[in-house]
């Protein structure tokens, strides 16, 4: 019963703020991840395929250089 040990898992500390940190690892392994990384509080777990979206983020926060830059729209 439950999700399978490779199941995408991460550990998020101090989540929005400048001193977040973020593990990665499947669920087997997670918490052995965490302590490792020694994230000290509070923690968020996220569990599954929603961080399939963290690579999609991740490409658009950062525009490849063969994509235009956003143009600035002037109001007259």
């Amino acid at each position: 019963h439950g999700l399978p040990a490779e199941t995408a898992a991460a550990a998020i500390c101090d989540g929005t703020r400048s001193t977040q940190r973020e593990v990665f690892a499947p669920l087997g392994e997670i918490a052995r991840a965490a302590a490792d990384a020694q994230l000290d509080g509070p923690v968020l777990f996220v569990i599954g395929r929603v961080l399939q979206i963290r690579e999609l983020l991740a490409e658009i926060a950062q525009p490849s250089a063969a994509q235009p830059a956003a143009e600035e729209v002037s109001r007259g």
